[in-house]
């Protein structure tokens, strides 16, 4: 069953209202299935629960991607830095005497 719509120069009044017929009759709150009030918190569980999950598999992946990517990449940059520092320290100093190290 098609709706009938309003003509676009119709008064706002009149493209408003719609009549009883142009609803369908299948579709009414009396025919919605009504859920007991348990059911519905039994569905916020379940939807935290889920939202939880995914939470916890979000912060997974970022460990994930920290220990695999960023730490193994600074610690080479830190790595190079400090062997090259050493390797300077030690062509200035010499050999790895109290001085080398500072003390």
């Amino acid at each position: 069953m098609p709706i009938s719509w309003p003509d676009a120069d119709a008064p706002a009044g009149a493209r408003a209202a719609l009549s009883a017929a142009d609803i369908s009759p299948d579709i009414t709150s009396s025919s919605l299935p009504s859920y007991p009030s348990s059911d519905a918190s039994d569905y916020s569980d379940d939807q935290a629960a889920l939202i939880q999950e995914e939470w916890d598999e979000s912060m997974r992946q970022i460990e994930g991607v920290i220990s695999l990517l960023i730490l193994p990449f600074f610690g080479k940059w830190y790595g190079r830095k400090v062997a090259f520092w050493a390797y300077d320290r030690y062509q200035t100093v010499g050999g790895f005497t109290r001085q080398f190290f500072g003390l």
